[in-house]
């Protein structure tokens, strides 16, 4: 983006060449930053493209007239969503980047427009905390002091923290989320990807209560923190006792099930993963809605029949699920081994 910068560190007493660059969002190992989140995150059109071939420029003008012994020290590694193919290794040297990065190839041969058209294509969604993260960014951070800590509510507390507005996350896994959860409740499993998820689909308006245990309030408080989440009012280890609203489930169906709904061709399908596993191999006639997506778009989504949803192995579907529950559906049903167990089963798939 426009304000970005990045830093290259000498050795004043000896060299006069730089020793390393601090790129951040700009060189990758083996990969570059993405220009479209002003226009995908920000809705601020035409600067995608723009952006692509500034990025362009910045490489063919400014970043490849330095030595190849430059290491490159990055601020994103594989994994994030501020690029589509990045490794896995902390850092790299301009000198590999320039003969094994994608891009390398376009710089050689000049080739400015099929560079953009390579950058912008198949680039992951962004999430929608982009946005927010751009206004704290230009606007400053809450400052908190310390680490949030969120004591464990008491049944009276916690029905009066729902009764306020607030949003219970349930961080337990898919099959006891499905199993019993309270009306409204999303599911974001405990483990890696809590930042992510929450990032995509709770309201930054809202306090917040965690479904989990003791030991795991830390970790999550440090997760949803880094996504500028910190309204956390408390926890609650159990449903047992505190719940006093409606209980929901969420039917959970084999593969051997969900290929007799395919059959029938009664029922909707719904492919909550992103779009390049989507484009790989997807169960035929379903639609792709990304899961972060989906409440963004769930006019698109019917009421009148079956949906059954899967991802990969039925952990993003069951996260999904949850956030239209919370808006309201309920005929939605969890390929819980995803598309994996599908395909195990040779049932069909299209790509």
């Amino acid at each position: 983006t426009p304000e970005h910068i990045s830093f290259l560190v000498y050795d004043g007493l000896e060299a006069q060449e730089p020793l390393l660059a601090i790129t951040g969002d700009f060189v990758f190992v083996g990969d570059l930053g993405r220009p479209d989140l002003l226009e995908k995150a920000v809705g601020q059109a035409g600067t995608a493209e723009r952006g692509a071939h500034q990025q362009y420029h910045s490489l063919n003008e400014k970043f490849l007239s330095l030595p190849d012994f430059l290491q490159i020290w990055p601020g994103h590694g594989a994994g994030s969503a501020c690029g589509k193919a990045m490794g896995a290794i902390p850092a790299t040297t301009l000198g590999y980047e320039r003969r094994y990065a994608w891009w390398a190839k376009y710089l050689i041969e000049h080739d400015e427009r099929t560079f953009v058209e390579d950058l912008l294509r198949d680039q992951p969604e962004s999430p929608t905390y982009f946005a927010v993260m751009k206004r704290l960014n230009r606007d400053g951070m809450p400052i908190l002091g310390s680490l949030p800590n969120p004591p464990q509510l008491t049944p009276e507390q916690f029905q009066n923290a729902i009764a306020e507005g607030a949003v219970l996350i349930d961080t337990r896994d898919k099959a006891s989320f499905g199993a019993g959860h309270l009306a409204g409740s999303l599911n974001i499993p405990f483990g890696k990807m809590v930042s992510t998820w929450a990032g995509w689909l709770v309201p930054y308006d809202r306090s917040l209560v965690l479904l989990c245990q003791p030991d795991q309030v830390e970790t999550l408080v440090r997760q949803l923190i880094r996504v500028g989440l910190d309204n956390i009012v408390g926890y609650i280890p159990t449903l047992e006792g505190y719940a006093n609203q409606p209980i929901q489930q969420v039917e959970q169906i084999d593969a051997d099930t969900a290929y007799q709904m395919f059959q029938s061709d009664g029922a909707f399908w719904l492919d909550v993963r992103g779009l390049s596993e989507y484009r790989e191999g997807h169960i035929p006639n379903a639609v792709n809605i990304h899961a972060g997506r989906v409440v963004q778009q769930i006019d698109q989504i019917p009421t009148d029949r079956p949906v059954v949803v899967y991802c990969a192995s039925g952990g993003r579907a069951s996260t999904a699920i949850s956030a239209l529950m919370a808006k309201g559906l309920t005929n939605l049903k969890n390929l819980a081994g995803g598309i994996g167990e599908w395909i195990a089963k040779g049932y069909p798939v299209n790509h």
